[in-house]
């Protein structure tokens, strides 16, 4: 892998006043929340981590370091599953800055591509401390076809892969400046670029809900940024993002 000059970072980026970079960490996320002071606008960056977590204790590791792992303090003043789509919104458009195409949020919080498999290009961690949220973001920017584990090929996507030729620091700077603007945001822009951008809006899929299947496509979000699905029988339901996981879209029966 090419050098990485890390220094595009030094200096204050928006309300980001304190940028700082690691050589290894065994989670982002636990340096943020050692190292905030009880402040908003630190960025911890690994340039390894090797026990990254994501959502419902699912691992995100980058002990070869091709990903860019970083956690950003932001204040706490909304619904983690808003915080969720409102960062991954602001990472598909630093994606898109530096020539990615083809991108779409797959609810609650995966970035993916729209399209095709939907593999997974980045993800993101929300968790609250106090006054402030943890934002924890993993992003596949260098790997190449042969640099997955086995299996994983078919489930994850990189910007190399995307033909995007960049650097972690550069991604890492386009993510700093891209995400105030979204978390700033009102709720009606979100909602209606999750409409545009959201890969399950339509589609009917099976969700896993506390131990249960539950089958219908999906129609939108609710005040609480649940999923709302319809049934077959055209009953509503709502989905909250804590206690779902989704099991498989199923062909036929998309809304147009």
């Amino acid at each position: 892998m090419t050098v990485e000059d890390w220094s595009v970072l030094q200096g204050p980026t928006g309300v980001f006043d304190r940028v700082v970079v690691l050589d290894e960490a065994a989670s982002t996320q636990d340096e943020a929340r050692r190292l905030a002071d009880g402040r908003y606008g630190l960025a911890v960056i690994a340039r390894r981590q090797t026990n990254g977590r994501g959502r419902q204790g699912r691992a995100w590791l980058d002990a070869d370091g091709r990903a860019l792992s970083m956690t950003l303090v932001v204040p706490n003043a909304g619904h983690a599953a808003r915080f969720s789509l409102a960062a991954g919104l602001a990472v598909i458009e630093a994606c898109e800055g530096l020539g990615a195409t083809g991108l779409g949020l797959k609810w609650p919080n995966d970035v993916v591509e729209h399209g095709g498999r939907h593999r997974k290009l980045a993800g993101v961690l929300i968790e609250a401390v106090g006054g402030l949220a943890l934002v924890g973001i993993g992003l596949n920017v260098l790997q190449e076809d042969g640099n997955w584990a086995h299996g994983m090929e078919r489930e994850a996507l990189s910007l190399a892969q995307l033909s995007v030729r960049t650097s972690r620091p550069e991604v890492a700077r386009g993510i700093l400046r891209a995400i105030p603007p979204w978390l700033d945001a009102t709720d009606d822009v979100i909602r209606q670029r999750w409409s545009e951008r959201g890969t399950l809006r339509g589609c009917r899929c099976v969700f896993r809900v506390d131990g249960r299947s539950v089958l219908g496509t999906v129609v939108g979000l609710d005040e609480q940024w649940r999923l709302v699905l319809e049934t077959p029988q055209g009953v509503r339901i709502r989905i909250d993002a804590a206690h779902a996981h989704l099991e498989e879209t199923v062909p036929g029966g998309s809304l147009s």
